[in-house]
């Protein structure tokens, strides 16, 4: 009896754990919406001014034909945008973790960087690199390096000095510490920042697509406004919403691919 309990137990926690990461947000917006459904009627608001979750999600179905290539145009410059700000970064961060000298010269330089206005930029690319896609990659470049390479740095430097004393006196080799040292123990820092990046290349790609596009989601809610199709707006931004808590909640699942120790240590 006793073992039946302990498996009932373990079935449980385990359906809880795979069930709640994904039931949880869902209600939490199916409640949301609900809200916004019966709010309008009580406040009186005009659909014009603000449409309701169900008009939204008609023209999401009934556009969808219409949104659906903008939305995997604007997703492939969000993932070509994100994996060259990526492959720049996390290396970068190695290199200056590694060189004193060159964390104290560059560091300045890459805050000064951040503190930037990187929207002031983007007439200036288009005006460098032309409308379309290389300006739009470009600017979700500039948005997304400084997050990852703040947090890959802090991971990278993480790592206890008397472990490479000890891995030295055991013979292991740079790639070995490299490899079983120092980016294990950055990956969740790395992870961290690849996390608020791919957010924020979701924000660049729409923000480049408003100015010098000629399709994209950005580019189809310009359009939307300037006919004033206010649930095609709302329609138009709730895609590009999901579009980034797909892309989060996919890194996220990379994460935890990636570093089983962490999803061990997590589990209830």
């Amino acid at each position: 009896m006793v073992h039946g309990l302990t498996t009932d137990d373990s079935l449980s926690r385990r359906s809880s754990v795979t069930s709640l990461p994904w039931m949880t947000p869902i209600l939490w917006f199916a409640a949301l919406f609900v809200i916004w459904e019966v709010s309008l009627d009580v406040v009186g608001i005009s659909d014009y001014l603000v449409p309701r979750p169900s008009q939204i999600f008609a023209r999401i179905i009934h556009e969808s034909g219409f949104i659906w290539p903008n939305l995997l145009d604007s997703l492939l410059l969000i993932g070509i945008g994100f994996t060259i700000g990526a492959a720049v970064a996390i290396p970068l961060a190695f290199i200056i973790s590694v060189s004193p000298f060159l964390e104290r010269s560059l560091y300045p330089l890459i805050l000064l960087f951040q503190i930037a206005p990187k929207i002031a930029f983007l007439p200036l690319l288009i005006i460098w690199l032309g409308f379309g896609h290389t300006s739009a990659i470009t600017l979700t470049v500039m948005f997304v390096v400084f997050p990852i390479l703040v947090d890959s740095l802090a991971g990278f430097k993480s790592v206890d000095r008397d472990i490479f004393y000890i891995s030295r006196s055991m013979g292991a080799s740079w790639w070995q510490t490299l490899f079983l040292i120092r980016l294990p123990a950055a990956l969740p820092h790395i992870f961290s920042g690849l996390k608020v990046s791919i957010v924020l290349s979701v924000t660049s790609v729409i923000i480049a697509e408003y100015i010098g596009s000629n399709n994209g989601i950005g580019y189809l809610v310009l359009r939307a406004v300037r006919v004033s199709d206010i649930p095609l707006v709302f329609a138009l931004l709730f895609c590009a919403a999901l579009v980034g808590i797909v892309l989060n909640y996919g890194i996220r699942y990379a994460e935890s691919a990636l570093m089983p120790w962490v999803r061990h240590l997590e589990r209830p």
